[in-house]
């Protein structure tokens, strides 16, 4: 995905973050001991990926590259210099991964797959050796509600919901979902709610190339994704890829026939876990198998009864050899649940580190017993790159209204309320603050007075106090709705930056998709990020 640049300016400022979320990850982003120790090693120390290196050395050889190479989607003009190096010297991988988002997913799609390529480069120079950054596409994943969806800002400044409706998934994995001719339909709507803009014409072409009848959202993301940051380096697995399931499917019968004893061993981990006071992401359900299984009413899990295997929803029972026998005929029937799978993309790659998201640094702190049990190495996990695109428009209406990043975190009417609280004139707040101690005040005294008479009197006088603050507080609230009606603007202003800060309420990133501001400023947006997502260690200086 080329774009010409007439005007090398990016219109935009980009807001870097650090992750938010539990104690964990914050315990771990911080490097505390008792957090790490849940992990691989310190994601900030070289020393962490070239240990993890040198032991994959161990495990992988020549065959098992050619293996894992064999089950890449490699982008257009992947030089094949690059592939035999990788091979024949000691190759690594730094993967990330996702569900298969619609037209691309949220912004944080783009930051996984983004951070990947700038930890695979710097790797790549200080370990001397190469490191090809991989995004795997949980094409598996049954969740279409979580997929089914994007969001754009339409050109009245309005957070738009673009779905794509029931295709008849009924449970099913993603892959197994085909596209109806109702994306077509889709297409038309986001290409008019993102209006004429000047790469506008670009994406959409991208779109309609890669989401088409007859394909799944796993192999249009993938698409996607060449299209955009192949370029990059950037290299392509699809969970459901035969060459991967040919290769995984031992330890996933391993996990079967092991089940029991491996819940034990999660349970007692997740005990140790929750000491410190770290919550549990995944919980380990009684008899769980951390497999799910294809069958006719969709993707279900794996349960243990005694010496054999139940699927709850159907109704399936089933022995390990039937299974077995099952997976045999169609690799697809089985798959690993979320705690499985880095165990499989481990076992199959070569992945001295993982970029991860929030929730993805919680549950892998769940899974050293599960890389022991499968005698792969757990790779270190990376913080993946944050970021708010503030737009100058956007810039523009925040210094206006005085309104920082952090203020618009706030609900518009909070927003807005502390706006007009400031503008309101300073006599009638002043006037009002007097009123209210006058109050105080002399209630507090007509408390003393009549409480040497008659105590019984107390209450009444608290109740006309609190009475005539309530009513303070309600005239304060009409002088408000009456500075709105008259500054009816300045809520719009402030419903706008809110809008493309905070969509709905959340952070920028796990909404709107990337392509609403790729259709404002092309492949220079790209390049922008990848200069701002800087991967430094702290022990540089004994690189070798």
């Amino acid at each position: 995905m080329n774009y010409d640049h007439p005007d090398r300016h990016l219109d935009i400022k980009i807001v870097l973050e650090e992750l938010s979320g539990s104690k964990l990850l914050r315990d771990y982003q911080a490097t505390e001991p008792q957090a790490l120790g849940f992990y691989a090693g310190d994601w900030k120390k070289l020393e962490s990926y070239r240990h993890i290196a040198n032991e994959i050395d161990k495990k992988f050889d020549k065959v098992a590259r050619e293996r894992a190479l064999d089950t890449f989607r490699l982008p257009e003009g992947f030089s094949e210099e690059r592939c035999d190096s990788w091979v024949n010297e000691c190759g690594l991988v730094v993967s990330t991964g996702q569900q298969p988002g619609l037209l691309g997913g949220p912004l944080y799609t783009l930051y996984k797959a983004l951070s990947a390529i700038q930890l695979a480069s710097k790797l790549e120079d200080t370990l001397s050796r190469i490191v090809i950054p991989v995004f795997w596409i949980a094409s598996e994943d049954h969740d279409w509600e979580e997929v089914n969806q994007t969001y754009f800002i339409d050109r009245e400044d309005r957070v738009v919901k673009a779905t794509l409706e029931n295709e008849g998934h009924d449970g099913r994995s993603i892959h197994r979902v085909l596209l109806s001719a109702e994306i077509s339909r889709l297409i038309d709507e986001v290409s008019q709610t993102i209006g004429e803009k000047g790469f506008r014409d670009d994406c959409i072409k991208l779109f309609r190339d890669c989401y088409r009848e007859g394909t799944d959202l796993g192999n249009a993301l993938g698409e996607m994704l060449l299209s955009v940051l192949g370029p990059k380096g950037l290299v392509i697995l699809d969970s459901n890829n035969t060459a991967l399931k040919s290769h995984s499917r031992e330890l996933l019968m391993t996990e079967l026939e092991h089940a029991q004893s491996t819940e034990i061993k999660l349970k007692n981990w997740n005990d140790s876990l929750s000491k410190p006071g770290y919550e549990l992401q995944v919980p380990i359900l009684d008899k769980a198998v951390n497999l799910f299984m294809e069958s006719d009413e969709g993707r279900e899990r794996i349960y243990r009864d005694g010496d054999v295997f139940v699927l709850r929803k159907s109704g399936q029972i089933l022995t390990l050899e039937q299974i077995e026998e099952l997976s045999g005929k169609d690799l697809s029937v089985l798959s690993p649940n979320v705690l499985l799978r880095p165990i499989v993309e481990a076992s199959v790659l070569p992945v001295v580190s993982y970029v991860a998201g929030p929730g993805e640094l919680a549950y892998y702190a769940q899974l050293k017993p599960l890389y022991e049990i499968h005698g792969v190495n757990m790779p270190i996990l990376y913080p993946r790159h944050s970021a708010t695109l503030v737009e100058t428009k956007i810039q523009r209406k925040m210094s206006k209204l005085g309104l920082s990043l952090e203020n618009c975190e706030r609900p518009a009417q909070d927003i807005f309320s502390s706006i007009a609280k400031g503008e309101i004139s300073d006599s009638i707040n002043v006037t009002m603050d007097k009123l209210r101690a006058q109050i105080a005040k002399h209630s507090d005294d007509l408390l003393a007075q009549v409480s040497k008479f008659d105590s019984t009197l107390q209450g009444s006088v608290t109740k006309s106090r609190n009475k005539s603050l309530a009513g303070i507080d309600e005239l304060n609230r009409k002088i408000i709705r009456s500075f709105k009606r008259n500054n009816e603007e300045t809520l719009n202003q402030v419903e706008t930056v809110r809008s493309h800060l905070f969509p709905n309420g959340n952070k920028q990133e796990r909404v709107l998709s990337p392509f609403f501001y790729l259709a404002r400023y092309g492949e220079l947006l790209v390049e922008e990020l990848i200069s701002s997502f800087e991967v430094e260690f702290t022990d540089e200086e004994d690189r070798g």
